[in-house]
């Protein structure tokens, strides 16, 4: 049968490559947030599904007749995009996470702001990194790397081929954990700098009793936060392109695992 000229039997794949763009682009970071409009995600979907609908089509797949069958296909798509790209939004939740323990050691633990994106509260230096993050993952092109990566699932995973393996969960697993690598190394000089400076100010307040040693702390620790923060933001840069690259690696292996 045909449509408007076109078979149903191409429209049907068209409707399963655009679920799985689809997917991908509200899980995935820069592409999901909520700053950008929903009309450029649909027609950025259906652009991309345009696309990749010719090379999907050398694969020769037919699409199921029955509407059950169908829909276990879409469920397949749909989970394919959600994973990858949930996978990349984990390095920025490992700099948000440093984001907030750093903002709870300078004493910003209760100056929180609402995250759009995620739509919980963060400290406003969370805040901060997540927004320094996401302009050096755009400097580096890493959202072309996204891109580039949702096409080639399409040739590693055919359409209804996902299957969720021990493989999967062992990559998944690894990647979870790497937020608290990543929010270590990221956190490491300010969290480790104000720990000296406390254990200082408790030295003091035993040796001089009569210093108020507590009202001095808050204004002190923020100071040495921020000139630390300011410090070391070479090292943030450097330091998240190398956590962004690996982060390339594990979704290329997570692919690899999904079929």
């Amino acid at each position: 049968m045909e449509f408007i000229g076109i078979s149903f039997e191409r429209i049907s794949v068209f409707l399963l490559i655009l679920f799985r763009i689809s997917a991908f682009l509200l899980s995935a970071p820069i592409f999901g947030s909520p700053y950008l409009p929903t009309r450029a995600k649909i027609g950025l979907s259906l652009l991309l599904s345009v696309i990749l609908l010719p090379i999907v089509e050398k694969a020769n797949f037919s699409a199921p007749t029955q509407l059950f069958m169908y829909g276990i296909v879409v469920f397949k798509e749909v989970m394919v995009g959600v994973i990858i790209g949930y996978a990349a939004r984990l390095v920025f939740a490992g700099v948000e996470l440093a984001g907030q323990l750093m903002g709870i050691q300078m004493g910003f633990g209760m100056a929180n702001v609402l995250d759009p994106e995620q739509q919980t509260q963060l400290s406003v230096i969370a805040q901060f990194q997540g927004i320094m993050a996401m302009l050096i993952f755009l400097t580096i092109n890493g959202h072309h790397w996204l891109l580039m990566a949702l096409a080639k699932t399409f040739e590693i995973i055919p359409l209804s081929g996902f299957a969720y393996s021990a493989d999967t969960m062992a990559v998944l697993l690894k990647m979870s954990g790497d937020i608290f690598v990543v929010a270590f190394k990221i956190g490491a000089p300010v969290i480790v700098t104000l720990f000296l400076t406390n254990a200082m100010l408790g030295v003091l307040a035993k040796a001089i009793p009569q210093m108020h040693v507590f009202m001095m702390s808050f204004p002190l620790t923020i100071i040495i936060g921020l000139l630390t923060m300011a410090a070391s933001l070479q090292m943030f840069g450097y330091l998240l392109q190398n956590i962004f690259h690996q982060m390339q690696n594990d979704i290329a292996t997570l692919i690899g695992t999904l079929t």
